[in-house]
């Protein structure tokens, strides 16, 4: 019927659309780090933290996301923080493979599955949620951090692809429009 494969292509469509969406930003962050000399990596600015910290934070991020994903709890606050990711070019590219090698490795049927998040404004609560949510969020907390490293980038005077922190302009390229809505099937 052909109702129900379109339901099958998008559900489909949705299980690994993130897991790409999520690998090409690791891509795009290797690339950048690579362009980037080590005194503006380290370099801080505004009070805000250096482009490695930013880096080592989005990196923290998804590994977490990682490790909650084996046991089906999440827990975005026990992050390893690890300094070396934040200092050391590469040793940030490095972590980047390993993240990339682990993502590849996530079966799309387990997209679906349930977790729990634990609450970070209140320690003991636990949240349902989804390992393909909790995917998206990882991907859009790293878009954010994105423009957060371009625009300090830019304030050393180091230009980066204009699209590299605004994924609707990587969807939309040539339009005037957002990305075309898909059909995600639930449990």
């Amino acid at each position: 019927m052909k109702l129900e494969s379109d339901a099958n292509y998008a559900g489909e469509q949705a299980k690994t659309e993130p897991f790409t969406s999520l690998i090409s930003e690791l891509d795009r962050a290797a690339d950048i780090i690579a362009l980037v000399d080590d005194v503006s990596y380290r370099r801080q600015a505004s009070g805000s933290g250096s482009v490695g910290a930013q880096f080592r934070h989005n990196l923290d991020f998804i590994d977490a996301f990682l490790r909650g994903v084996k046991i089906g709890r999440i827990d975005y606050g026990k992050r390893e923080r690890d300094l070396r990711i934040e200092n050391d070019r590469s040793a940030a590219i490095a972590q980047i493979d390993v993240l990339k090698a682990l993502i590849e490795k996530l079966e799309t049927r387990s997209m679906l599955n349930s977790v729990s998040v634990r609450s970070e404004i209140e320690i003991s609560l636990w949240f349902p949620s989804s390992v393909l949510r909790e995917l998206e969020f990882v991907y859009s907390h790293m878009v954010h951090h994105h423009a957060l490293i371009a625009e300090k980038l830019l304030g050393f005077g180091i230009h980066v692809e204009k699209d590299f922190a605004s994924p609707l302009q990587r969807f939309s390229i040539g339009k005037n429009k957002p990305p075309k809505e898909k059909l995600c099937l639930q449990n």
